[in-house]
């Protein structure tokens, strides 16, 4: 006969298994306490609905001191198992996230940066149906993403060009740094695109590195939300 406490560490061991693999990346510099909210409020909302694989972290050094540098070690240390933490000799947002996308193996990819709050529940049926042919990336909704009713799921930006000297505007997808799930194909794709150099916001646009952006402007990030606009992060 099995007992009731048997049955329930099956069930656990039964749902751990059909739980969605993801690994998470992450940007940071040295900033120990607010790294710690951060992990704090995706850990309870997030991380607890998912199979975490694997962990990359890349921590620049900037802002703070060696001694919170090995504070921020130890707290992703405590939350996360043997995570991959690159230490770069200099700063640089562009190459942190060159190498953290470049790590994309089959699992999807859920990026972060060390100073967003998660507002709310956010579980693998909120992701799973929406990462397709049709999208390539789900981001959870924040203000900064401008919702508009003709574009509700899409992260979108504006380019300009010319036609025999008359300007015209189009919407086009965008992706960005914030938070979101992307599939590792095209993470990794972006990653090979990226200049190191280069703001990995900024370079998105088509005068800055236009190989980046035309491979932007053909995959869809969608936007996640719960009810009518309510944001899911704030950063």
């Amino acid at each position: 006969m099995v007992g009731v406490g048997t049955l329930r560490g099956l069930n656990s061991k039964i749902e751990a298994v059909n739980l969605m693999k993801i690994d998470i990346t992450m940007t940071a510099v040295r900033r120990p306490e607010l790294l710690e909210q951060t992990l704090a409020s995706f850990s309870f909302n997030l991380f607890s609905h998912f199979q975490i694989e694997n962990v990359y972290v890349n921590v620049d050094p900037f802002l703070g001191s060696t001694d919170d540098e090995a504070a921020c070690r130890r707290i992703l240390e405590t939350y996360f198992s043997a995570p991959k933490i690159r230490i770069p000799e200099t700063p640089s947002f562009g190459a942190a996230v060159k190498w953290l996308w470049a790590q994309a193996s089959r699992n999807t990819v859920f990026h972060m940066e060390d100073d967003w709050l998660c507002l709310g529940p956010i579980y693998p049926a909120d992701i799973e149906p929406r990462l397709s042919s049709k999208y390539s990336a789900v981001a959870p909704l924040v203000k900064e993403h401008h919702w508009k009713r003709l574009y509700p799921h899409l992260t979108h930006k504006t380019e300009w060009f010319s036609v025999f000297g008359r300007n015209f505007y189009r919407r086009v997808p965008s992706l960005g740094t914030g938070p979101k799930f992307i599939d590792p194909e095209y993470a990794r794709s972006v990653s090979e695109l990226l200049i190191p150099e280069l703001d990995p916001e900024k370079q998105q646009w088509r005068e800055y590195n236009p190989p980046l952006a035309g491979l932007i402007s053909k995959r869809k990030c969608y936007v996640l939300t719960r009810g009518v606009r309510t944001p899911l992060l704030r950063d």
